[in-house]
């Protein structure tokens, strides 16, 4: 896929992407293009839209922040070999980096892939990190806020 084609495809996903926020009545403060999925933040409602896009199909669901107790970047890696290890650097065995949302219920959490192994080259893990990273202090103080409210 050409630059010129690229800009088209994410163009009309951003498009999609806006045409169901609008329908639940958001408007983001935040938003964000990952190699899968389009993530947007509306601070007001206090909800996260994740858009996906696998195989031209696309899925979607939302976090609602109320219901969060707090969220952290996490790295998932794959199953180290010692023999190996002396050879390889440990971001060789780095799997996914993901933003983690725990909820005040206590029985389940949700993982927002950032990096995915099989999807993004290895040279996007700074970057991508660093987007999680900046995600994890933008939740964080308004997760923070709301428990001071409580």
């Amino acid at each position: 896929m050409d630059h010129l084609e690229a800009r088209k495809r994410n163009a009309a996903l951003f498009y999609q992407f806006s045409k169901l926020g609008s329908r639940y009545g958001m408007s983001f403060t935040s938003q964000e293009m990952l190699a899968q999925r389009i993530i947007g933040l509306d601070a007001i409602m206090q909800k996260i839209l994740v858009f996906e896009i696998q195989d031209n199909e696309f899925d979607w669901y939302l976090i609602n922040l109320k219901e969060v107790k707090r969220c952290t970047v996490k790295r998932v890696y794959g199953r180290i070999d010692a023999d190996a290890f002396d050879k390889k650097h440990i971001e060789d065995y780095l799997e996914m980096i993901a933003l983690e949302f725990y909820f005040k219920d206590n029985q389940r959490s949700v993982a927002l892939p950032f990096y995915i192994k099989l999807q993004n080259a290895p040279e996007e893990i700074p970057e991508l990190e660093n987007k999680a990273k900046d995600w994890e202090v933008i939740l964080g103080k308004m997760l923070f806020r709301e428990v001071k409210r409580a």
